[in-house]
């Protein structure tokens, strides 16, 4: 037996507006991990665990797949799989359409 699908929107919903504030911490945490500080480490490493288990849940797969890729990254290979995360939970945010893209600022 399958969840309510009226639940399963709301909850889908909860995930959705959580990812602001999720993603502004990530952003927060992306220097200390390039410069390569070791709580930093293991706090990205942390928030990929938690994407890897929800994102696929929720229907976000690719947050999922990110998110085990931090979690397995090697240290050299962090800050990249770190940078793809980021940038798949801001996809999804604009997707959903919870905050307009930010605009190019070089322009």
């Amino acid at each position: 037996m399958g969840l309510d699908p009226a639940v399963r929107a709301r909850l889908q919903l909860c995930y959705l507006e959580s990812l602001p504030g999720r993603l502004e911490r990530m952003v927060a945490l992306r220097d200390p991990v390039a410069t390569g500080e070791g709580a930093a480490y293991a706090e990205a490493r942390a928030v990929g665990h938690q994407f890897s288990g929800m994102g696929g849940s929720f229907g976000y797969p690719e947050l999922s797949e990110r998110g085990r890729a931090v979690e397995i990254a090697t240290d050299e290979q962090l800050v990249l799989t770190f940078d793809a995360l980021i940038a798949a939970v801001q996809a999804a945010i604009e997707q959903a359409g919870l905050v307009p893209a930010q605009a190019d600022e070089t322009a």
